[in-house]
C-alpha cells in the first residue's frame, strides 16, 4: 500500500482508541456479569485484531510510522 494510505489507516485506528475505551467504560454499567464480561470481550478482540491484523503488517512496511518508536 502507499504510505500515504498507511498514514490514513494509522490516524484513523488512532482516533478509534477512545472510542473504544468508551465502549470499555460503558460497558461496566452491564448488570448481568455474563453479557457484561461477553461484551467487554469483544470489545478486546476488536482491538487486538486492529493490532495483530492491521497496525503490525503496516509498522512492518513503514517502521517510521510506529508512534512508540524513538526517532533518531
Amino acid at each position: 500500500m502507499k504510505k500515504e494510505t498507511a498514514i490514513k489507516i494509522i490516524n484513523l485506528i488512532s482516533k478509534s482508541d477512545a472510542i473504544f475505551n468508551q465502549m470499555s467504560e460503558v460497558s461496566l454499567e452491564i448488570e448481568d456479569e455474563i453479557e457484561r464480561v461477553s461484551i467487554r470481550e469483544g470489545v478486546g478482540k476488536s482491538v487486538g485484531f486492529l493490532y495483530t491484523d492491521v497496525i503490525i503488517p503496516i509498522l512492518r512496511e513503514y517502521p517510521d510510522l510506529d508512534p512508540d518508536k524513538e526517532s533518531g
